[in-house]
């Protein structure tokens, strides 16, 4: 409940120290690379804060038991909706935008077809987590 608090913030699942050190020691070599193997699985935002990207959990699920496309769909018609209602809201409205503007860099990371969430003034910017984050605006 404390890291909830102290961190998420947003609409947005967050690690702990101890799990992101675990991440970040973990290694995989692809091709000539050495990456951490939760690159696909976890993001990096621009208050430095790790979370688990569910996009690519749902992409690389290996039973195939999400109709991702299905998801994404659902996914931003439901951000647009809270989008429209949520307007103006303190407290309530930037969790919104937070959320267009992951919806979106995930779209573009996991070369998702689907279509963009319209939000005129999205938050955050995105990387992936590896240790060599480039913050991608959304």
């Amino acid at each position: 409940m404390a890291l909830e608090k102290a961190r998420a913030k947003y609409a947005r699942t967050v690690l702990d120290e101890a799990s992101i050190a675990i991440a970040a020691t973990a290694s995989s070599r692809d091709g000539q690379h050495v990456t951490s193997p939760w690159q696909r699985h976890l993001f990096v935002d621009a208050d430095g804060v790790v979370g688990v990207d569910y996009f690519g959990v749902l992409k690389d699920d290996p039973a195939g038991a999400t109709d991702v496309a299905a998801f994404v769909r659902s996914h931003g018609k439901l951000v647009t909706q809270c989008l429209r209602r949520y307007d103006g809201v303190p407290g309530i409205e930037e969790k919104y935008r937070w959320l267009s503007g992951y919806h979106n860099w995930c779209i573009e990371r996991h070369e998702l077809e689907a279509t963009p969430v319209a939000c005129s003034r999205p938050l955050g910017r995105f990387a992936p987590f590896g240790g060599n984050e480039v913050l991608v605006a959304a």
